[in-house]
């Protein structure tokens, strides 16, 4: 199936996106647009082309972390670290399981390294709302942050070896 990921806009149909995960489809459906134009996040959309629906998302926002906290990091000192959080990803259930989550990684992850040319960030990190998303963000070389956490970071020299790869 061919997908668009575009940034989100007013023409954009979020009124029947469902995740199975009622704080993300809340988000999309009530908050995304608003959010996104207020600049409070970046919002990218992926749609089936000749289609408006949003079938899938996911938002970034930069961000810090404490240095303490991420385990066998470089050295940054008593420095908070910069960072870009994903702080939101969702595909609807009938979109689950055919690529299209790893198209927004992707996407994000391209975003993410394009931001850290321009800003400065050390990592992409994110929090996993489950353990088996662990496993799927671990496979994608996302390290935990604390041992038995969900918090998970993937450094942008990491991220920049991935998209070369593809």
């Amino acid at each position: 199936m061919a997908y668009v990921i575009e940034p989100l806009g007013p023409h954009h149909d979020r009124g029947a996106f469902c995740c199975g995960n009622d704080i993300i489809d809340r988000f999309c459906r009530e908050r995304a647009l608003n959010d996104h134009q207020r600049y409070k996040v970046r919002m990218r959309v992926a749609r089936e082309e000749n289609s408006s629906r949003v079938v899938g998302f996911y938002s970034l926002v930069t961000s810090v972390l404490e240095p303490k906290r991420i385990l066998k990091l470089p050295k940054f000192g008593s420095r908070p670290i910069p960072a870009i959080y994903l702080a939101m990803l969702g595909v609807t259930e009938e979109h689950s399981g055919n690529g299209l989550g790893q198209a927004l990684m992707y996407d994000a992850f391209e975003r993410a390294a394009l931001i850290a040319d321009n800003a400065g960030a050390y990592c992409l990190w994110l929090q996993a709302v489950d353990d088996r998303t662990v496993g799927y963000y671990e496979k994608l070389q996302f390290q935990k942050i604390e041992q038995g956490g969900r918090d998970m970071y993937i450094p942008i020299e990491t991220i920049k070896d991935l998209i070369q790869s593809v």
